[in-house]
């Protein structure tokens, strides 16, 4: 994916993304856990975050 795809993906500026991959910045709580979750099944976490959330 390109940064802002991958942006867009996860719903975040695509700054965000250049500042991590570039060392300015370093994901932090959630965005580290979601990036190492990313890591090891990234079909399933974009599956997720694409699909419309359901009604309790």
């Amino acid at each position: 994916l390109t940064q802002l795809e991958f942006a867009a993906k996860l719903g975040v500026p695509v700054e965000t993304i250049r500042n991590w991959e570039q060392g300015k910045r370093a994901p932090r709580g959630p965005a580290r856990a979601l990036l190492a979750v990313i890591a090891h099944s990234p079909e399933t976490v974009f599956a997720a975050l694409s699909s419309a959330p359901t009604a309790a």
